[in-house]
C-alpha cells in the first residue's frame, strides 16, 4: 500500500512538473496511469483489510482498517464519478476483499457488517452513475445557456445597431 501510494505521488509530481501540453493522447495515457495506480492502491488496501480481519485478533486494527477502506471506497465513487469505470473499479477493488474478509470472519457481528458493506457497493454504484448523469446534464445545460446567451447578444447588437441608425432612416 505504501509503495503504491509513493509511486502515485511520484507520478503526480512528474505530471505537474512535465509541463506537457494537453492533448487527447496524453490525457488518455495519464487517465490510464491514474486508473491503474488507483485500482492497484484500492486492491492493496482491500487485501490488507481482508488479511488483517482474518489473521489478526485485534478489534482496533479491524475498526481502523475497515473504516479507512470504506471511507476511501466511498470517496472514490464521488470523486471519480465523471469516469464511472475508474470509480467503480476502485470501489470494487477495495470493498470486495474487505467485505469478504468480514463475511468469512467467525463472528456474527463481522459477518453482518461484511454483508452490509457488500450491499453498500450496489448503492455506491447507483450514486456514482447518478452523479455522472448530473455532471453531464450540468455541462449540457451550460452549453445550451451559452448558445442562448450568444443568440441574445447577437439580437441585442442588431437591435442596438437599428436604434443607432434610426435617425438616418427617419
Amino acid at each position: 500500500v505504501v509503495l503504491i501510494a509513493m509511486a502515485r505521488i511520484g507520478l503526480g509530481i512528474y505530471y505537474l512538473r512535465s509541463g506537457q501540453p494537453v492533448t487527447p493522447k496524453n490525457v488518455n495515457q495519464w487517465e490510464w496511469a491514474y486508473a491503474i495506480g488507483g485500482t492497484a492502491f484500492s486492491l492493496c488496501l482491500g487485501m490488507v483489510t481482508f488479511f488483517a480481519v482474518l489473521r489478526i485478533d485485534n478489534g482496533a486494527i479491524h475498526l481502523m482498517l475497515t473504516t479507512t477502506t470504506a471511507a476511501y471506497a466511498a470517496s472514490i465513487a464521488g470523486r471519480n464519478a465523471s469516469r464511472p469505470w475508474v470509480a467503480l473499479g476502485q470501489l470494487y477493488s477495495a470493498s470486495v476483499p474487505m467485505g469478504l474478509g468480514l463475511v468469512l470472519h467467525d463472528t456474527l457481528f463481522y459477518e453482518v457488517v461484511g454483508a452490509a458493506l457488500l450491499i453498500f457497493m450496489f448503492g455506491m454504484t447507483d450514486i456514482t452513475l447518478a452523479v455522472r448523469k448530473t455532471i453531464i446534464s450540468a455541462l449540457e445545460t451550460r452549453e445550451k445557456n451559452k448558445e442562448l446567451a450568444d443568440s441574445f447578444e447577437q439580437q441585442a447588437n442588431l437591435f442596438d445597431g437599428a436604434l443607432k441608425n434610426m435617425s438616418h432612416g427617419l
